[in-house]
């Protein structure tokens, strides 16, 4: 005769309650039940098996006995383990549990693959380096002798902290390996790259290859190449253009009056031949540590270098502190009995073209016209001035000209044939107070350098 339907309800609902909650009254204990011993005190509740962490080899399925007696300390025979487990009274782990439990591997088989897959990571990362490691200008087929290089700082544009800009550096290098005898050929080099991350797209570079006196040119082309981030360099002969630079050298670009544009992650090389006239002792002469050169504002005059080559990198565009950038190395040449081939007229430039460029290195010392520069200051507190230059001269003024407040350049510019010595360069937006501002124009190989008077203005 079946049960009356409230009561079979009523059960059902206090056995389902207690499951769920995985706790059973003291008071509802009974040893028909099995949940506690004979006393009617509750069972100390013992760990599953394959929650032990002694034996994380030995795992027991829930509902299936895996031996013929009970565990010590569990149920009685006549109940045994798996149909304890599958009493509904009693907490079981949660689904998602049950299958990481038995599917978990043996620690021995745990070890094993993570010892494999490290040899993999280990494996990747030494490819990834490789490809993604920057070429090295002039892979290793020639061995360079570097000198000392130079660097600007920006501001990194995703971090906000400063960082270096681009980084640039010469060296030189000997068909022999050895160090050039007097007369002997030998190679120059110079190069730069944009190695951070400035908010613009990039930076204009303007290289002036400055020389020591008693070092000469030879007449063979420029190879020179711009290599992107990642790519493999590939040098060429393609014809650049040559033009007397500021500071006593020679400037070379793409195109007439044009920079060479850097991306982040470019490098420009170039390479040159050259040949000693007189020996060179490298570092036991006078090095180029003028206070210009360190600053950022101009390079070290030639005659005041020693016997090192300089390559002057104009830099503007990406937002750097400095207005130059100038590597400089020792060059060496030990007397001998090599004597250069016979020429009619010796170029003094790297070019392909040696009747459209100067064929004679002005020697230092060398008279200059002489120049005045004034300055008509317009600065602001609220915005951005402005300042017009005008450098007048016998001879036509080019070259940089740097604005200073207090002796911290703040605005720089390159004067051009065209402008016939006018220029106008904008301020920075100033603070209030007192401010001491000074134009200087830094000079060219046949016109003098100088500097406006300076202006004492108190803004508000």
């Amino acid at each position: 005769m079946p049960a009356s339907p409230g009561r079979s309800t009523t059960r059902a609902v206090s056995r389902w309650s207690s499951a769920r909650a995985g706790v059973t009254a003291r008071s509802r204990c009974t040893p028909a039940r099995g949940c506690c011993g004979p006393s009617g005190s509750p069972r100390p509740v013992r760990p599953h098996a394959w929650w032990s962490p002694s034996r994380p080899s030995r795992r027991r399925t829930p509902g299936v006995s895996t031996s013929s007696s009970p565990p010590r300390g569990g149920p009685s025979a006549s109940r045994g383990w798996g149909s304890r487990l599958d009493d509904p009274r009693r907490p079981r782990p949660q689904p998602h549990l049950l299958h990481s439990l038995h599917h978990a591997p043996h620690p021995s088989h745990e070890r094993h693959t993570m010892k494999k897959l490290h040899l993999v990571l280990t494996a990747m990362t030494t490819v990834a380096a490789g490809l993604l490691a920057p070429l090295s200008p002039s892979a290793a087929a020639t061995a360079w002798n570097d000198g000392s290089h130079d660097e600007d700082t920006i501001i990194n544009c995703y971090t906000g902290q400063p960082a270096t800009g681009v980084h640039a550096n010469v060296g030189w290098s000997s068909p022999t390996g050895q160090v050039p005898k007097v007369g002997e050929r030998f190679m120059l080099r110079g190069y730069i790259g944009l190695v951070g991350l400035p908010c613009s797209s990039g930076v204009n570079v303007l290289p002036e290859i400055m020389v020591p006196a008693g070092v000469e040119f030879i007449d063979e082309p420029v190879s020179w190449d711009v290599t992107p981030t990642g790519e493999q360099q590939q040098l060429s002969q393609t014809p650049l253009v040559y033009d007397h630079g500021a500071n006593g050298g020679y400037l070379i670009g793409p195109a007439p009056e044009t920079a060479f544009k850097l991306e982040r992650g470019d490098v420009l090389e170039f390479q040159f031949p050259v040949r000693a006239t007189r020996e060179l002792k490298g570092p036991a002469t006078q090095q180029p540590m003028c206070q210009s050169r360190l600053d950022g504002d101009a390079p070290c005059p030639i005659n005041q270098s020693g016997d090192h080559f300089q390559v002057a990198f104009t830099v503007n565009g990406h937002g750097g502190d400095k207005w130059y950038v100038t590597p400089f190395v020792g060059l060496f040449a030990s007397a001998g009995t090599t004597t250069p081939p016979p020429t009619t007229t010796p170029t003094t430039t790297p070019t392909t073209t040696p009747t459209t460029t100067p064929t004679t290195t002005p020697a230092p010392g060398t008279a200059r016209a002489a120049s005045t520069t004034k300055a008509t200051w317009k600065p602001s507190t609220s915005r951005k001035g402005k300042v017009t230059v005008v450098v007048s001269s016998t001879a036509t003024p080019t070259g940089a000209v740097v604005i200073k407040d207090k002796g911290k350049a703040i605005a720089k510019a390159v004067l051009k044939p065209s402008q016939r010595g006018r220029i106008t360069l904008t301020l920075p937006r100033m603070r209030k107070g007192t401010h001491t501002l000074v134009a200087s124009y830094r000079g060219s190989t046949t016109v003098s350098a100088s500097s406006s008077a300076k202006r004492t203005l108190r803004l508000r």
